[in-house]
């Protein structure tokens, strides 16, 4: 899926050179999406210290428990450092994120992976894969 969420990157957004990713700690500390990126000259952002990252992880606990209006506020934040630091794209990186954060809820497009994913697969079965 993070090879899709690039290409899909690389299609819909061809001036992008940065990415900001909102995930878990463990997807930011083994580069599933960094490491691609970099093989096509991609810039990866993620947030800068452990409270920053915090934000994401607690919004992720957030969103299980139910806690939705809180979680969506603490991962606009998160979102608002990224483009602060020069993210172009916003990768949703986790699948609770999207769930509460969309595009058109910051001022840089949202990309949700699974939403990529299933994209891929549709156009696949109809013999038209776009981004594979």
């Amino acid at each position: 899926m993070p090879k899709l969420t690039i290409d899909f990157i690389r299609v819909q957004y061809p001036q992008v050179k940065k990415i900001g990713l909102l995930a878990t700690n463990a997807t930011i500390r083994t580069g599933l999406y960094q490491n691609i990126a970099d093989d096509f000259g991609l810039e990866t952002l993620a947030l800068a210290n452990p409270y920053q990252q915090d934000l994401v992880q607690n919004s992720i606990l957030l969103i299980k428990a139910g806690k939705k209006a809180e979680a969506a506020k603490a991962i606009r934040q998160a979102a608002e450092m990224l483009i602060q630091q020069g993210a172009e794209v916003i990768i949703a990186g986790c699948t609770e994120i999207p769930l509460v954060l969309e595009n058109g809820m910051i001022s840089i497009p949202v990309i949700d992976p699974t939403l990529v994913l299933a994209k891929e697969i549709v156009a696949t079965r109809a013999g038209e894969g776009v981004f594979s």
